[in-house]
């Protein structure tokens, strides 16, 4: 695909509204005339006064002067207004899009991509598109237009020297366009080896705790100043290529002011000398806006490399969930019949040649030893991660033919990697649609008394401002709220006391009496009232 047709998919999606681009070209072309006419009236009026003309004589050609010096700064300030317009527009259209990509994607469609580099370069690369009408199509469309006119007056003069500028403009940006597909490369590469680092980071900061016990810490920060090296060396070579494109565009500007004396000195144009100076300080403006252009042309190099990153997110293909049948409204029963699940570098399957039946309302507590694939069951049960092997139908219906996000409506859910939201108890509660009543009962259920109060307590993130035992409680009573028609829960007495762990049981008991609940604990015995199928699971 050329890089035009790159251009115009990031437009296309962008959606910025019609009206506003058109004012914004507009402010910003007249701008680039106001600019040229500046110039070449304040070349005129100097030569003139060197001729010691009354100031009535001049009064006409100050008053220009003047009224365009002043209308720069509001143009310019409108010019800024309504370009961020267009931009703002087409963040929020990016940003949305960006939105509606990650969540069908996580985490089953992406894959082996590390979390830390899709979160550290996927926001910077959709504000890196907002880039494309601030510093690129707008700078460009408003230096371009007053350009060509400027040269299309030197022309009626000298033909000739217009011809060469031409020529000289047109060889300048072509190889300014080299070096902006040069530093669009450059750029990606440069923010693969940032998300890298990223990844790095965000893996040490996680592991903190075992690193410093371990004496791990010379490992994550090797990899990590690798990583800086390989960014350093990237910046080395886009500080060149950019002094190149700078370098050209100085050249550009010179000979066009070099072609505009040549035009008003040769013999056969035997200019007025004020009109002689004007097209000499507008030739000034010309290599001016010519600068702007090259500056504009070469803002694409990180416009390029973002749409390339977010069109490698785009093609990575979510997991299924075409399915618009819905549930019916009543306890889950779940059929599986020879199900498999083998997560990406994985050599070994998680879940392999598994089948049982759930009947509505049960209760069953999977059971296995460590990597038996319990938790991998519960994953594949709420379509977070596909099966790639096997059938499995949920109140009859199968699961491909199920709206996977009303499937996970209906569940109530905590694995192992649910969490706490930054915010308050009640925040994080909210989301079930239960009453306030409901939560404290809920809450004081399992053992977090007063119930009111542990409601208002502020949370950090991750669940800060709480003990682990807390947090797990917490995420035990938000799966049991709510109109719900099963309950799924990963290991809900782990780090639990004996008097707490009776509490959570009781409660499960009490607050999903007419649910299904599927249970994953080591323990049998902690669930020795659940005299439903039990499954134990071994590779």
């Amino acid at each position: 695909m050329t890089t035009f047709a790159h251009l115009h998919d990031v437009h296309r999606q962008s959606k910025p509204p019609r009206r506003v681009v058109a004012v914004a070209l507009v402010s910003t072309t007249i701008g680039g005339f106001c600019q040229l006419a500046l110039m070449a009236s304040l070349g005129y009026l100097l030569a003139w006064s060197a001729a010691r003309p009354t100031l009535g004589a001049i009064a006409g050609v100050l008053a220009l002067v003047e009224l365009l010096a002043f209308l720069r700064a509001p143009l310019r300030y409108f010019d800024r207004l309504r370009s961020h317009g267009v931009a703002f527009a087409a963040l929020k259209s990016w940003r949305l899009w960006l939105f509606d990509r990650l969540i069908p994607l996580s985490p089953a469609g992406l894959g082996t991509q590390k979390t830390g580099d899709v979160l550290s370069t996927a926001m910077s690369d959709v504000d890196g598109i907002g880039d494309l009408y601030i510093r690129v199509v707008l700078p460009l469309f408003g230096t371009v237009v007053p350009f060509l006119a400027g040269v299309t007056v030197l022309g009626f003069i000298n033909g000739w020297a217009a011809s060469v500028v031409l020529l000289a403009t047109c060889a300048g940006f072509a190889l300014i366009w080299h070096t902006t597909t040069r530093g669009a490369n450059l750029v990606f590469e440069r923010a693969q080896a940032q998300g890298e680092r990223a990844a790095i980071l965000l893996d040490a900061f996680h592991g903190a705790s075992t690193l410093s016990s371990a004496r791990g810490w010379s490992r994550p920060i090797a990899k990590a100043a690798a990583q800086e090296q390989r960014i350093s060396a990237i910046a080395k070579s886009l500080e060149n290529n950019n002094a190149v494109r700078t370098a050209v565009a100085a050249v550009v500007s010179g000979l066009v002011v070099i072609c505009a004396l040549g035009a008003v000195m040769h013999p056969r144009h035997e200019l007025e000398v004020r009109l002689a100076i004007a097209m000499v300080t507008m030739a000034l403006a010309l290599g001016e806006l010519l600068s702007v252009a090259a500056s504009a042309l070469g803002g694409l190099d990180g416009v390029l490399a973002a749409w390339r990153r977010l069109a490698d997110l785009a093609a990575l293909e979510p997991p299924p969930n075409a399915g618009e049948l819905h549930l019916p409204a009543q306890p889950l029963d779940v059929a599986a019949f020879d199900l498999g699940l083998t997560y990406p570098l994985a050599t070994v399957p998680a879940v392999s040649h598994l089948t049982f039946t759930l009947r509505p309302a049960s209760r069953t507590v999977i059971t296995g030893p460590s990597g038996s694939g319990k938790t991998s069951v519960l994953i594949g049960l709420l379509g977070l991660w596909p099966f790639q092997q096997g059938e499995l139908s949920i109140s009859g219906i199968a699961l491909p033919d199920l709206d996977h996000q009303e499937l996970r409506r209906a569940i109530g859910t905590h694995l192992s990697s649910s969490q706490l939201f930054s915010g308050t108890v009640r925040s994080n509660l909210d989301m079930t649609e239960a009453t306030e009543a409901d939560m404290v009962a809920a809450l004081e259920a399992v053992g977090l008394h007063p119930g009111r109060e542990v409601l208002d307590r502020t949370l950090g993130d991750q669940g800060k401002g709480l003990s682990g035992g807390e947090q797990l409680r917490v995420c035990v009573v938000r799966a049991l709220l709510g109109s719900r028609l099963a309950v799924v829960l990963d290991e809900p007495l782990a780090q639990l006391d004996e008097r707490s762990a009776a509490l959570v049981r009781s409660a499960i008991a009490t607050h999903a009496p007419q649910k299904t609940v599927i249970v994953v604990s080591h323990e049998r015995a902690d669930f020795a009232d659940f005299d439903e199928l039990r499954l134990r699971l071994a590779r």
